[in-house]
């Protein structure tokens, strides 16, 4: 594409949660996300929220429902994080050092649908066998009662969805 993008441009895009596929209408072979785990380019990573926001709404999760992610710092972490936005979810990211019991009661507190879990994490396991949430969904590995991303995901139209959403984060931490 090229030119000159303009605030103005890439505000109407952000508000609806879209400012990754402005990016990516724009760069789609340019580097978005940076990880040990994997690379992903904007065309890769608008192409994957796209892709899991149509399987949050096909599995009925609604407009503000509560997403939770339990993940390292990796590729599929900006997946979903970035999928809320788009989609409308409100998301909550959990830390992945904490207990089982620790992570369960963020979940159930924050009334997630999904359970998104990096099933590397130490406790995940724990939190897969114990979880809430109707739905969970491991990334990078096999968890009990868990749906695996990579199924979750393969053959789901990739092309931008029908109004996108803003979402928005609900943040726990270890304040009193």
């Amino acid at each position: 594409m090229g030119g000159t993008v303009t605030y103005e441009d890439y505000a109407a895009a952000a508000a609806d949660g879209m400012s990754i596929a402005h990016a990516a209408a724009r760069n789609p072979d340019r580097i978005a996300v940076y990880s040990q785990y994997g690379d992903r380019t904007f065309g890769e990573l608008t192409a994957r929220l796209t892709q899991i926001v149509r399987v949050l709404r096909d599995a009925g999760v609604q407009y503000g429902e509560r997403v939770a992610l339990l993940c390292r710092n990796r590729g599929e972490f900006a997946e979903v994080a970035m999928a809320t936005a788009r989609g409308g979810y409100w998301l909550t990211a959990v830390n992945w050092h904490l207990t089982p019991d620790e992570v369960n009661y963020v979940v159930e507190d924050c009334g997630a649908k999904v359970l998104f879990i990096d099933a590397t994490v130490p406790c995940a396991e724990g939190v897969a066998a114990t979880a809430s949430a109707p739905l969970i969904v491991s990334i990078a590995g096999k968890l009990a009662r868990a749906t695996q991303y990579e199924d979750l995901l393969a053959g789901v139209d990739t092309s931008d969805i029908d109004e996108p959403r803003r979402g928005s984060t609900m943040l726990y931490t270890s304040g009193t």
